[in-house]
């Protein structure tokens, strides 16, 4: 059984996913959700999957591993690395 956090992603040991929603009937939804996230994200910090990454990881429970992040947010390994980096050093 999955636990709901704050961002509203459904979190089970095996996989992180998206929940259903009623609101979100499509996965175009849910693509355009996330689209409009990442353009956000890529206005406020010049990257385009922090913020999708901050919610993911401040929702998991340690350790954060690059790989659950990628596969999680459907994104290149390197990318999460790049991010997670990022914020170790913000952290420090």
């Amino acid at each position: 059984m999955g636990r709901r956090c704050r961002v509203d992603l459904w979190m089970s040991e095996s996989e992180l996913s998206y929940p259903t929603s009623k609101l979100m009937k499509f996965d175009s939804d849910i693509g355009q959700i996330r689209s409009h996230l990442q353009r956000l994200s890529r206005q406020i910090f010049s990257k385009k999957y922090r913020l999708e990454i901050a919610a993911l990881v401040s929702a998991m429970e340690p350790p954060i591993w690059a790989r659950q992040v990628a596969k999680a947010l459907d994104i290149g390994e390197n990318q999460a690395a790049s991010e997670l980096q990022e914020f170790e050093r913000l952290d420090g």
